[in-house]
């Protein structure tokens, strides 16, 4: 890295997780993002530029979206609440150490405490970071409303619609987000057409009498899930600008009802 003052020399976060998750003392990950070396451990992680950043708004900004899109993906693997990075402090060297002086790296570290009656996950090893996964703000919306319909099945229906409309707001119609995902019109349209005509009570996305409902059934309910999810997975692999795979259609997926 060239020296320039005022330099970033470092950026460090708090691995955070909610109570279902922990991580083991020992836990520890070294590599490197675009941009960072990575040095994990236990619950702390510090990111040290490989480029230059002459303020701490610089680093971030180029460093927390690709801390998200690891958030997302640990979460859609091991479930909700498994990792997320609080930041809590930069070291900025305004002028270049003087001769024979090794400056130290200050890292802010914190613990907490409390009592706890749920089932705990240790993980041993951090989630490593994506390597074809990427988020922008559209992402990032299609990962919340997933992870919104999985932590609470009542909210299914409703999610599903909210997604084709997100990306229909984002790509400008269905036609291009099926393009844009590598998954046909016709399973888009399924998942509208399930929205729309399945679901009793508080379920129902919208009342109309002309529909006569059908509760969702399970399959219903595993099958939007599962193409939910691939939602999500392909728009970051699309956003990272890597290959989304193999087209999916209903033959290849066919929907309980076919």
């Amino acid at each position: 890295m060239p020296d320039e003052y005022p330099r970033v020399a470092s950026l460090t976060y708090r691995i955070v997780s909610d109570e279902t998750h922990d991580y083991a003392k020992e836990a520890a990950f070294d590599g490197a993002i675009r941009a960072f070396d990575v040095r994990l451990r236990h619950r702390q992680a510090v990111f040290t530029p490989l480029v230059h950043f002459g303020t701490e708004e610089a680093a971030r900004a180029a460093l927390e979206p690709q801390l998200r899109a690891w958030e997302l993906d640990a979460v859609l693997t091991h479930g909700a609440g498994t990792m997320g990075f609080k930041f809590l402090s930069a070291h900025v060297q305004k002028n270049p150490p003087r001769p024979g002086i090794i400056e130290a790296i200050g890292v802010a570290s914190m613990s907490l405490a409390g009592m706890r009656a749920t089932l705990t996950v240790t993980h041993n090893t951090h989630p490593a970071p994506p390597q074809a996964f990427a988020v922008d703000e559209c992402v990032e919306t299609l990962g919340e409303l997933f992870l919104l319909a999985r932590g609470t099945p009542l909210t299914l229906l409703y999610v599903s619609y909210s997604m084709t409309t997100c990306l229909e707001h984002y790509l400008g119609s269905l036609t291009e987000a099926a393009a844009w995902l590598g998954i046909s019109n016709s399973v888009l349209h399924k998942i509208n057409e399930l929205a729309n005509s399945r679901g009793v009570g508080a379920e129902v996305r919208k009342f109309d009498a002309r529909v006569q409902r059908l509760p969702l059934s399970r399959a219903e309910r595993d099958w939007l899930l599962r193409v939910l999810e691939l939602i999500v997975r392909r728009a970051g692999a699309a956003t990272a600008g890597v290959s989304v795979g193999e087209q999916i259609t209903l033959a290849t997926n066919p929907s309980p009802d076919q």
